[in-house]
């Protein structure tokens, strides 16, 4: 975890993120995993050995040798759903974003595999007309709620770009918005 100083605050910024700070130019890195990925892998590995543990003599092929066409359609389905999670949670437990920031660009890099709609875009400083903060709901259960602050870019032609989420406090929010909205001027 990462120490910074703001407005006579010490604060901690999350594990999966570091902030590299280096004058002329800032470089946020965000993992994306969270423990909930690592234990959605492993329910997804035990649901499907329990799948595969109750096909015809372990075969996961042999469902198609049922003759009900439902079955066939239940267990492909199952099969499909499990794919879907395994697949889904290991790219969240193994992806990354890289957010490089100075005078003239800003560059946000995704490491995508496998997810093809998460991707890396540039932009040139002028295009953007302001960083800002946006709080949103995280959590609400029956302890309470959980705010998670993320930091957008705001387009001159009128478009927000979602550029860093998982900030756990405003402090550590405000004082990326502010760090990036230096490179504005």
């Amino acid at each position: 975890m990462q120490k910074i100083t703001y407005k006579d605050r010490e604060l901690i910024l999350p594990h999966s993120i570091t902030v590299d700070d280096q004058g002329n130019s800032i470089v946020i890195h965000r993992k994306w995993r969270h423990v909930r990925h690592l234990a959605n892998l492993i329910f997804g590995a035990g649901l499907l050995v329990l799948l595969i543990a109750t096909s015809e003599n372990y075969n996961p092929l042999s469902i198609f040798d049922l003759e009900s066409s439902f079955a066939i359609a239940f267990w492909s389905s199952h099969y499909v759903f499990i794919f879907f999670l395994l697949t889904i949670n290991l790219a969240m437990w193994i992806n990354k974003s890289e957010l490089t920031v100075s005078r003239g660009k800003l560059e946000l890099k995704v490491s995508p595999f496998p997810l093809p709609w998460a991707r890396s875009r540039r932009l040139q400083m002028s295009e953007i007309s302001s960083f800002y903060v946006k709080d949103t709901l995280a959590r609400a259960d029956f302890w309470g709620t959980k705010s998670e602050y993320h930091i957008h870019a705001h387009l001159k032609t009128g478009n927000n770009i979602k550029l860093l989420k998982g900030l756990e406090s405003v402090w550590q929010a405000q004082w990326l918005e502010n760090r990036l909205n230096s490179f504005l001027n």
